[in-house]
């Protein structure tokens, strides 16, 4: 994270995050990531209003192995579903 405070009216302020995740999961089919990225930045002005601009990204995708039967996790329980092979 990055901030930033102003010195005085008329100077813009400012705090910058961004984060990232990424897993392949335990079984096949289960990884997952998300990128997270938000801005603001802030003027104080001599009149004693405030203008805010904030921006915020986000991607997040997310894999789903889907539920196993007691025999298939029996069989190998990191395996995906078998209909998610054919797609």
């Amino acid at each position: 994270m990055l901030q930033g405070g102003a010195k005085g009216a008329n100077e813009p302020s400012y705090v910058i995050s961004s984060s990232y995740f990424d897993t392949d999961g335990y079984r096949e089919h289960s990884g997952a990531e998300k990128v997270l990225n938000n801005a603001k930045l802030s003027w104080n002005l001599d009149d004693g209003s405030k203008i805010n601009w904030v921006t915020n990204y986000v991607k997040i995708h997310a894999d789903d192995p889907q539920g196993l039967t007691h025999d298939q996790w029996n069989a190998n329980p990191k395996q995906q579903v078998p209909f998610l092979k054919a797609i």
